[in-house]
């Protein structure tokens, strides 16, 4: 978590770069403590570089790039153990099929992945993007094409929600049991709505 005081972050992260090296120092906060990442930026006239968690995917993209090499390193005295079986199982399934299953068995991967918001990271939810036509000014232009466009009440669905940088969309997150709402919603809205 981020010290209070920005002094002690430069002290702490000053380890990191000793005897005229080089060094990378990393921080992880929660959103209540984004008020402290932004005081140390200010007083130490640094801008943190923002990377958020990994996604399930690309974590699953990870490990497979990792079998890969494992795949290499399989001995080819040891393949023709099981060829008769891999045989018989291309004959009675789809060869894409298997090996995306058998890729999902090696990497652990078994059970229907959980959404998780991009936005919170939270589990069980999915994040959506609203765009506007012009510069957002207030919220309630946004809950305005909520209400439009995706939920009639959305009071109970929606959470976390922010306005971007550039204040033309705002981001919130619903929970994924709406994802097929949403992405209706979305089709009908044209520009106005995008999921992640």
């Amino acid at each position: 978590s981020p010290p209070q005081s920005y002094e002690t972050y430069v002290h702490r992260s000053g380890r990191t770069g000793r005897a005229n090296t080089k060094g990378v120092s990393v921080l992880f906060y929660t959103a209540k403590q984004r008020w402290y990442v932004k005081n140390i930026e200010r007083n130490a006239q640094i801008k943190f570089k923002r990377v958020g968690p990994p996604s399930t995917k690309s974590l699953i993209k990870a490990s497979i790039g990792k079998l890969e090499k494992k795949l290499e390193s399989v001995s080819d005295e040891v393949v023709p153990l099981f060829s008769d079986e891999a045989k018989r199982l291309l004959e009675e399934m789809d060869t894409v099929d298997i090996l995306a299953r058998a890729l999902a068995v090696i990497s652990g991967h078994t059970r229907k992945l959980a959404s998780r918001s991009i936005l919170t990271s939270s589990k069980g939810f999915i994040t959506v993007y609203v765009k506007g036509k012009q510069s957002i000014r207030s919220m309630t232009y946004v809950w305005n094409i909520i209400r439009r466009h995706i939920f009639d009440q959305p009071d109970d669905k929606v959470r976390a929600m922010k306005l971007t940088k550039d204040r033309y969309g705002a981001v919130f997150e619903v929970p994924s049991k709406y994802e097929k709402q949403v992405l209706a919603a979305a089709e009908k809205a044209g520009p106005y709505v995008e999921i992640s």
